[in-house]
Parts: C-alpha cells; sequence; structure tokens
C-alpha cells in the first residue's frame, strides 16, 4: 500500500483484463475481486482524488471513490468467468488527479462436490486439535478436501466418504497424556507422536486401531 500504478492522466483510465492476469479462468466460476485504494501523494489543500470503478462498463459502486491521504479503502465485486470481464478505474468527474490503484487480489470460489471426510475423523481430528491447541494454518475446515488442501500431516484415502490413514504430530509441541479421541481414527495405519512432550502409559485405546502398523 505504500507504492501505486497511476494512469498516465485523467483521461486515460486504468484498465485490467482478468483473463489475461490469470493463469487459468474457467466457464462459469464465481471469482471475487478486491481493489485496495491510498492516497500515498499529499495533494494540495482542496485538491480531491475521485474515482470510479467499472466491470464492463457497468460501475460497481452508486458513488465515486474520494481518496484521502493515507487512508486505506476497499472495493470488492464478483463476477462470473463465462463473461469476459475487465475492470476500468477512472477518474470520476471533479477529480483532480488520475486515477491510482495501490493493490488487488483475486479469489476463485471452489464449490466441494466432494462426499465430505467421515464423520468420526472429522470430530476426533477437531477434538486433537482443540486438546493440544494445535495451531496450523490448513487446519481449517474439512480436513482431507479438497484434496489439495488436506490439513498438513494427513494422509487420506478418498472412497466415498475420505478416511484418515496416516497422521504425523511430530515436533508439535504436544503435551499431557494420549487423548482419546485418536481412537476415533479407525482407519489409521501409521501414527507418528515423536519429538513430544507426551506423558503417561500408551493408552489401551490404540490397541483398537486395527489397522495401525506403525506407531
Amino acid at each position: 500500500m505504500k507504492t501505486a500504478a497511476q494512469s498516465l492522466n485523467m483521461s486515460h483510465p486504468l484498465e485490467l483484463g482478468l483473463s489475461t492476469l490469470l493463469i487459468e479462468l474457467d466457464d462459469a466460476t464465481e471469482y471475487y475481486v478486491y481493489f485496495h485504494f491510498g492516497e500515498i501523494q499529499k495533494l494540495t489543500a482542496g485538491r480531491k482524488r475521485l474515482i470510479n470503478i467499472a466491470l464492463n462498463s457497468q460501475s460497481i459502486h452508486s458513488q465515486p471513490l474520494v481518496l484521502e491521504y493515507l487512508k486505506p479503502v476497499t472495493v470488492g465485486s464478483s463476477y462470473t468467468a463465462q463473461v469476459s470481464a475487465t475492470f476500468s478505474i477512472s477518474a470520476a468527474l471533479g477529480s483532480e488527479a488520475p486515477p491510482i490503484l495501490n493493490a488487488f487480489e483475486v479469489y476463485k470460489l471452489i464449490t466441494q462436490i466432494d462426499s465430505p471426510t467421515d464423520p468420526r475423523d472429522v470430530g476426533g481430528m477437531k477434538d486433537i486439535k482443540s486438546a493440544y491447541q494445535i495451531s496450523r494454518l490448513s487446519w481449517q475446515g474439512d480436513p482431507c478436501l479438497p484434496d489439495q488442501f488436506a490439513w498438513e500431516g494427513l494422509t487420506c484415502n478418498y472412497q466415498t466418504n475420505p478416511r484418515i490413514t496416516s497422521l504425523n504430530l511430530s515436533s508439535s509441541k504436544l503435551r499431557g497424556k494420549i487423548n482419546s479421541s485418536f481412537s476415533c481414527l479407525t482407519e489409521l495405519e501409521y501414527l507418528d507422536l515423536s519429538n513430544n512432550e507426551l506423558e503417561g502409559s500408551l493408552p489401551e485405546f490404540l490397541g483398537d486401531l486395527s489397522k495401525l502398523k506403525v506407531l
């Protein structure tokens, strides 16, 4: 936000064709775009920079943006990739400076079409996360799905309802006893709890995990 792109003059807009900015643009997929503005130039007293934002020539906001020095403003819009999207950022009527853009973000909406992870595994993993206060960025949402965003340390089999087959929590600062929620992971074949600060004896419920091969 300390820098900004600026058009040549007030009569030239900044234009962004998203199909040229994204590596893949899928038909019928919904995208969310956020534009970030912040006036970084101290204009002389009384002068203002006014900005209009349009998608395919249609304005996406009701009033021009009025930028104030060092005060950030964010404007968002959604669109479907079936239609070629071109955003135009132009100087609004009465503006005394060319349009600028500090930053923008593009998000793709991913709809989960697979069956969710088995609820026993989901409940067990959420309890384990809570019991040991595990803070990992990827540990959000469904543990196994989408498969490219599975929780860090997990391996799943992807049948009708995915099941967790491997869990690596080595060097994860786990403390206390081995939580009973591990018993919910009945398809588990591999469990690594090494290099933590666990205490107490091995609980009997680990013996009930009939598919466990490596502990």
